[in-house]
Formats: C-alpha cells, sequence, structure tokens
C-alpha cells in the first residue's frame, strides 16, 4: 500500500516537473511576441532619423499631392533594426498595425519600410491600391532605394524611389511631378526682405568758417587820388622857401 502511493506521487511529480519545463522554453503566449510599433505621425515617419528636414518636408507635401490627386497613400518608415525579423516579417506586422492592407479597406494605402541596420527595405500595399498601380512600378522604385541605401544614403535613395513613383502615376492619371512642385514652389511664402542699415564712416572734422569770423585787412586809402599827389607837393614848396635867401638881407 506504501509502495503504491510512492509511486503515484512520484508520477504525478514527474508530470509537474514536465509541464513547467515544456512550458518554460516552450512558445511564448502572443502579447509577448507581438512587437510594439511607433504610431503614424504622417507620410514620412522617419524613426531611425536618417532623413535630413529639407528633405522631408519635400517628400511630405509631393505625397500629399499624390494623394489628393490620385487617391493613393504612400508611406515611408525608416526604423533602426528590425529586432532579428526579416525584412518581409516585420513590415507585414508595421502595416497591419496602421491598418494597411487590412480586411475590408478600401482605401489605396502602401508603405515603404527601411531598416537602417540591415540596410533592406520592402514594400507592402493593399489590394485596393495593387489594381490601380502601373505595371512593375514597385519593382523599379524598390531599385531606386536600394542603390542608395546600400551606401547608407537612405534620403536620397527614398527621394529618387518617390519621384520615379509618382512620376510613373502621374503618366497614367494625367499629372507630373513638375506640376507638382511648380505648384508647392508658388504656394511657399517669399523670403521677407533683410533690412540693411547705412552706415556712414566719420571722416576728419573740418572747420567751416562763420560769418564775420574772418577780417580783411584794407590799407586806408583817401576817396580822392589827387591828394595823395598833393601832399609831396607842398612839402616839396615849403622846403624851397626855407632854403631861398631873403632878397631884402643881400
Amino acid at each position: 500500500m506504501k509502495l503504491s502511493c510512492l509511486r503515484t506521487f512520484k508520477l504525478a511529480l514527474f508530470f509537474i516537473i514536465t509541464g513547467l519545463v515544456l512550458f518554460s522554453f516552450g512558445p511564448r503566449p502572443l502579447a509577448q511576441l507581438k512587437t510594439r510599433f511607433p504610431s503614424r505621425t504622417g507620410h514620412v515617419n522617419d524613426f531611425a532619423g536618417v532623413i535630413d528636414t529639407e528633405t522631408r518636408e519635400r517628400l511630405e507635401n509631393i505625397l500629399e499631392s499624390l494623394k489628393q490627386r490620385s487617391g493613393i497613400q504612400l508611406d515611408l518608415a525608416t526604423v533602426e533594426s528590425t529586432g532579428g525579423q526579416d525584412i518581409f516579417d516585420f513590415s507585414r506586422q508595421l502595416a497591419s498595425d496602421w491598418g494597411v492592407g487590412a480586411r475590408g479597406a478600401t482605401t489605396k494605402r502602401l508603405l515603404v519600410v527601411i531598416s537602417v541596420n540591415e540596410k533592406a527595405m520592402f514594400t507592402q500595399f493593399s489590394k485596393s491600391a495593387q489594381g490601380a498601380l502601373p505595371e512593375t512600378i514597385l519593382g523599379e522604385m524598390g531599385q531606386r532605394i536600394r542603390a542608395f541605401i546600400g551606401s547608407g544614403q537612405f534620403a536620397q535613395g527614398l527621394s529618387n524611389g518617390v519621384r520615379y513613383f509618382v512620376n510613373a502615376m502621374g503618366l497614367k492619371m494625367g499629372f507630373s511631378l513638375e506640376e507638382i512642385e511648380r505648384t508647392q514652389t508658388a504656394a511657399s511664402p517669399a523670403p521677407e526682405p533683410i533690412a540693411v542699415k547705412a552706415t556712414v564712416e566719420a571722416g576728419p572734422a573740418l572747420a567751416v568758417p562763420t560769418v564775420g569770423s574772418v577780417t580783411e585787412r584794407r590799407k586806408p586809402t583817401s576817396r580822392n587820388p589827387k591828394h595823395r599827389d598833393a601832399a609831396p607837393g607842398r612839402r616839396m614848396v615849403a622846403s624851397q622857401k626855407a632854403t631861398t635867401p631873403c632878397q631884402q638881407c643881400s
């Protein structure tokens, strides 16, 4: 009796330990496997910080104009790493988290995902968008992006890929990238004029004569020119009279 109870106890203990081991090393719960993705912020979602401000603003405006003209929403996302996942699986999970290709959705959406550390990219799209795209457009866009991200030029690669995509869609739907850029340039505010203050360099001070500060010395002159000649003549006559001997005394 005691032996039978001991065997039953050992068997139960074995199953308990086996269950704990399988639970510890088995598949993890679904909540732990799901990757937490950042929320969408716009058409250009630079989570890796590899796109400069000027390029990001230009792409944002181009993609918004593309959506208004064609009804196609193209979003871009850069991440530092996929966390060991394949770029296809990672991009599919991100697209699902953002509602790209959701069941029953009629919106035409595409999502280009780039992993910086792996230097890989993949484009996810909805079924509604697939029917509106020209043939080979995704393959051509992907080649233009990969040609630059291999050398770390992520902003240049995305810019080239987006420009090709918009041009190809424009040829099919009757608009052009040049038209979009021209409209954006006309709508952008003109730069404010820069006020320039004129400065005058101070030179050496110059003395300016004032009225009455300059006096002119003139020699005194007689109003009648005859008086100048008459005075010496009288002196000469007086001298002659003084030296002439008196006639009565002789």
